[in-house]
């Protein structure tokens, strides 16, 4: 590297900052399963390819047949209701999105936020990777008689699922602005 290339390089550095925090990942194939009763699971699928992109999806299987493929889905909590009857799937990363999806026992999707067009109340995130809305070590996600979802957040409150989502996508800002 010449002079002139390492001031272009230090005068990039000094006027963008946030491009040293950028993140760095690489897929690797993976296969998670959760089983619940009666022969039913939900398979958490990363499908790497040549090219470096990868497809994410889940299965939701019951005995030998598939019931649903949620494509472009992935997080790293599951926990289904007391009756096994609803799911709750959570991910504190931004690939491929997912933030928070509830799905019943057949795949339908019921809820569904994503990263990229919510704006969670975030304790941390990068520019990619991270983020941060939900306690990933102690979420204790809870379905209440009353139908309300509820799971602490990443700054140990508890919340309300719903209004946690509800809040994220809500629009910001004048719209006319």
């Amino acid at each position: 590297m010449n002079v002139k290339n390492t001031w272009i390089a230090l005068a990039v550095c000094l006027a963008y900052p946030w491009a040293l925090l950028a993140d760095s990942w690489t897929y690797e194939d993976s296969h998670h399963a959760w089983r619940f009763s009666r022969g039913f699971r939900v398979e958490l699928i990363t499908d790497a390819r040549r090219d470096g992109s990868a497809r994410h999806y889940v299965k939701i299987v019951s005995g030998s047949r598939v019931l649903s493929i949620l494509n472009g889905v992935a997080f790293e909590t599951l926990v289904a209701s007391p009756d096994e009857q609803l799911y709750v799937g959570l991910s504190n990363y931004g690939i491929p999105g997912t933030a928070a999806i509830v799905f019943d026992r057949q795949g339908r999707i019921i809820l569904y936020a994503s990263h990229a067009t919510g704006n969670f109340a975030y304790c941390r995130a990068s520019v990619t990777i991270e983020r941060t809305w939900y306690d990933a070590a102690h979420p204790d996600v809870q379905f209440g008689e009353d139908g309300v979802i509820s799971l602490n957040d990443c700054e140990g409150k508890r919340v309300n699922l719903l209004t946690v989502v509800g809040e994220a996508l809500a629009p910001r800002g004048d719209p006319g602005g």
